[in-house]
């Protein structure tokens, strides 16, 4: 509660010049803090569990990417004051949270757990559109919950097959090869990868049933960020159906006959794309389709605000990584990424954007997988 509570200070008292770089510092020292387990050594707190954790690391996300909205806000209007025009781009993102509504967006039981991570913004037009309660949502979910017992019984004969604390058994090193050890690794991340489809959709099933992150299709809303245009359209819509219905749209369960003909897109929610992961054959499609809401997160807050531009895909993935934890394997894995990718950009340049790379390119999937 004392990180909410001080980047609730940091948000509505600072000013919002750089109200964002101090919460952004602030929030990554605690939750550094509590992942080294200092505050657990040093002054006797409890360690904290697994779910906790997931917690964390949500609360973040999300405290610091309203701080940076919030800077968004302000750097719109100072260009609005020397723009006379009109533009959608100074209409889509104007707020103004308090204390009372950053609290109801920070412990939201929509995505405080397993995501996935949405706006402010996204958050709020579940409450002021009348798009939630006039969305279809059960042919949505329904289709999501049936990729959900795929990959349930996937998981389950996997982990009979290879199951993972043989891993860790002395014969797994005693007796097989190093190339078996090696295959071994990858039914390992096969599990890894069905479990993460498995609570994802579970997670946006959630939000869809509330009908968080509808819009319009129109609009085509992006992973994370919500409509990318057609914002007046929203504001039409709003402002030419009736006002009972924007003031009471849950409890009376009421509905539009214009708003329920609108064909709708839950993509701001969508927060895996587990086919494209399975089947690209590059990491720079495969990490656009793995955590698209963490994926904006990061290209909102670190990439795109990073002064130098050089650095900005090292900044962002060592961010990445510190996000997720402070074990080594994250910075190998996460932080090493801006080494091979213009690598891979190069190999696809040359070899694979040609008419020969069929070949090569099946190569490079089997490579991935």
């Amino acid at each position: 509660m004392d990180r909410f509570f001080v980047n609730c200070v940091i948000i509505s008292w600072l000013p919002r010049r750089y109200c964002h770089l101090v919460s952004f510092t602030y929030t990554f020292i605690h939750l550094l803090f509590t992942r080294a387990h200092i505050s657990s050594t040093y002054f006797g707190n409890p360690f904290l569990p697994y779910h906790a954790t997931v917690t964390e690391m949500m609360m973040t996300l999300k405290l610091v990417g309203l701080a940076f909205d919030v800077n968004h806000e302000y750097l719109l209007k100072k260009k609005l004051r020397t723009n006379t025009e009109t533009s959608e781009e100074f209409e889509k993102d104007f707020i103004n949270p308090n204390c009372m509504d950053m609290f109801h967006y920070t412990f939201s039981f929509m995505g405080i757990i397993a995501g996935p991570h949405y706006r402010y913004k996204t958050f709020i037009d579940f409450f002021d559109l009348p798009f939630s309660v006039n969305v279809p949502k059960n042919k949505q979910v329904i289709r999501k919950l049936a990729y959900l017992v795929l990959y349930l019984f996937l998981m389950v004969l996997v982990s009979n097959i290879w199951p993972i604390p043989y891993a860790f058994s002395e014969e797994f090193y005693n007796s097989r090869s190093w190339l078996y050890r090696l295959w071994y690794s990858w039914t390992i991340f096969l599990n890894f990868r069905l479990r993460v489809y498995s609570g994802t959709i579970l997670a946006e099933s959630i939000c869809i049933m509330t009908g968080l992150g509808a819009y319009p299709s129109i609009t085509e809303p992006r992973s994370g960020h919500g409509p990318t245009k057609a914002f007046r359209k929203i504001k039409e819509i709003f402002f030419n159906i009736p006002l009972v219905t924007k003031i009471i749209p849950l409890s009376a369960g009421k509905s539009v006959p214009d708003l329920v003909q609108e064909e709708y897109s839950f993509e701001t929610i969508q927060n895996m794309n587990p086919y494209v992961v399975e089947s690209c054959t590059t990491s720079r499609e495969e990490m656009k389709n793995w955590n698209m809401c963490i994926q904006y997160w990061l290209v909102a807050t670190v990439y795109k605000r990073f002064p130098y531009k050089k650095f900005r895909t090292s900044a962002t993935m060592f961010v990445s990584a510190l996000w997720h934890g402070i074990y080594l394997g994250y910075y190998i894995c996460i932080a090493s990424v801006p080494l091979y990718l213009p690598v891979e950009d190069l190999y696809v340049e040359l070899f694979l954007n040609n008419n020969n790379g069929k070949i090569l390119d099946n190569i490079q999937f089997v490579e991935l997988t």
